[in-house]
């Protein structure tokens, strides 16, 4: 049900993590610029549900559509289990998580049950507007070019 997925499959998830602000933090995951981690949880239902862990930044994203509650309670598990002490070991002493839509969103606080969490204000500034559809595009068909026929 949950499976990681080296970060190099990011491309693959990128439609679970809409926007400027996770296109730049996909595209410095993918670069290398900073170290991430990727598990995905495909639901018997149909869809899928992705973490991704930002560890330059310690954010936490939660993407996709919706989570069941078999994939919240093997993704909280999985949190609590591997990715809190290793973020811990890794001397993380407070992150940042969102969920990409509002019923991801209110799930954030059952992902970290050992967790008193609590709301803080975000803003994230860009020098141009707009920026996202062409140079994205021209991102990802950079990493992935189409293959010739014949």
């Amino acid at each position: 049900m949950i499976q990681e997925q080296n970060v190099t499959m990011l491309p693959g998830a990128r439609d679970l993590f809409p926007g400027p602000q996770l296109a730049l933090v996909q595209r410095a995951i993918v670069a290398g610029n900073t170290a991430g981690r990727l598990w995905r949880v495909v639901h018997d239902e149909g869809g899928e549900t992705a973490l991704l862990w930002d560890k330059g930044n310690n954010v936490f994203c939660l993407g996709g559509e919706r989570l069941t509650p078999s994939g919240l309670a093997a993704l909280a598990t999985l949190v609590t289990d591997e990715v809190q002490p290793q973020a811990t070991a890794e001397g993380a002493r407070y992150f940042r998580a969102r969920g990409v839509t509002g019923e991801l969103e209110a799930q954030i606080p059952s992902l970290f049950p050992a967790l008193a969490l609590r709301q803080t204000a975000k803003r994230f500034y860009a020098t141009r507007l707009g920026f996202q559809e062409e140079e994205v595009a021209t991102f990802w068909a950079g990493l992935f070019p189409p293959t010739g026929s014949g």
